[in-house]
């Protein structure tokens, strides 16, 4: 009889042992402040918004940071779960599901003030030469137009280097990380930027998972659920108060 429930006991333990893990989720990203970072308040405002959503579906969550392809690398290969957000788009959604959109993010070009390029429209740019993040979520109408001059690099301060010193003549990025990093590490930009109006485009902003990972289904129904919940809860206005930066999702 002992026995019989030294057995039971340790299959309950395992099992629970097993589900607990299951409970607990990798997620990477990149440095990309002042959305996320690993030096930031709470990482920054997106993966406090993750790790809210998250513990109300009854997760844990950890975040480590990396170069932008690695970070895909690792949540196409399950060495993560999640990344924290990519754009959505056609050149990941053949690896990646795209859990629910969390902020509208436009996707703008940045020049110098002195740049004679007054517009946003990919008109504005022919024959120019466009700093891009390698392997980011562009729209095509970027990454397949023959008119510009694509720059590629994994590092947005060196694109800001390369525009500074007219190796470039504009960066498609989003303003908030340009804004940032202009005012509180790349200064010697300070006052010296603009950016184009209208955006090339208006980006959803969404949590990835590998279309392989085991548990894909569960984790995208459990995100969905208490975030949409959470939302209705006033889940934005508390990150507001919180980072005093306003992000608003597409529901």
């Amino acid at each position: 009889m002992i026995y019989r429930f030294i057995l039971v006991l340790s299959i309950f333990i395992c099992c629970q042992s097993l589900y607990a893990k299951g409970k607990n989720l990798k997620i990477a990203w990149l440095e990309w402040p002042p959305l996320g970072g690993a030096s930031l308040k709470l990482n920054g405002i997106v993966p406090d918004i993750l790790r809210t959503v998250f513990y109300e579906a009854g997760y844990t969550v950890e975040f480590k940071f990396y170069p932008w392809l690695r970070h895909l690398h690792l949540v196409e290969n399950h060495d993560a779960d999640l990344s924290a957000g990519v754009w959505e788009s056609p050149n990941l959604a053949d690896r990646f599901e795209f859990l629910q959109n969390i902020a509208i993010d436009p996707g703008t070009f940045v020049t110098l003030k002195s740049s004679p390029i007054k517009s946003g429209k990919l008109s504005s740019l022919n024959n120019k030469r466009v700093g891009v993040i390698v392997g980011g979520g562009y729209p095509d109408s970027l990454t397949k137009n023959k008119s510009l001059a694509l720059e590629k690099s994994s590092d947005i301060v060196a694109l800001l280097t390369m525009l500074e010193k007219k190796r470039i003549d504009a960066i498609y990025n989003q303003p908030h990380t340009i804004n940032w990093l202009v005012d509180t590490k790349y200064t010697s930009l300070k006052g010296k930027i603009k950016v184009l109006d209208p955006p090339l485009v208006i980006n959803l902003l969404s949590p990835a998972i590998s279309k392989k990972h085991p548990n894909k289904k569960t984790i995208m129904a459990d995100f969905q659920r208490s975030f949409k919940k959470l939302v209705k809860d006033g889940l934005y206005e508390k990150m507001y108060k919180k980072f005093q930066i306003k992000l608003n999702p597409q529901l």
